[in-house]
C-alpha cells in the first residue's frame, strides 16, 4: 500500500508541469505581485482587442454570441 501511494505521488510530482505559457511567471510570489505578474502576462500575450462600445462590432456583440448554448440558441451559458 506504502509503495503505491509514493509511486502514485512521484508520478503526480513528474507530470504536474507548468504550461510553456506561464514559463516566465515567478510562482513564488504571492498576493498582489503575483497578481500583477500574472495580469502583465495576459495583458501582453492578448491579440483580440474588443471595444467597449461601438457602431460596429463591441463587446456587448461578441457577449450575446459567446453565451449562447451551442446546443440550443434560446439557452444562455457561462453568465
Amino acid at each position: 500500500m506504502r509503495i503505491t501511494l509514493l509511486l502514485l505521488f512521484i508520478t503526480n510530482i513528474c507530470l504536474a508541469q507548468i504550461p510553456a505559457y506561464y514559463i516566465g511567471v515567478d510562482f513564488n510570489l504571492t498576493g498582489d505581485n503575483l497578481k500583477f505578474e500574472l495580469e502583465s502576462l495576459i495583458t501582453s500575450t492578448h491579440t483580440n482587442l474588443i471595444p467597449y462600445t461601438s457602431s460596429n462590432l463591441d463587446t456587448w456583440d461578441v457577449l450575446k454570441q459567446s453565451d449562447l448554448n451551442p446546443n440550443n440558441a434560446s439557452n444562455v451559458l457561462l453568465i
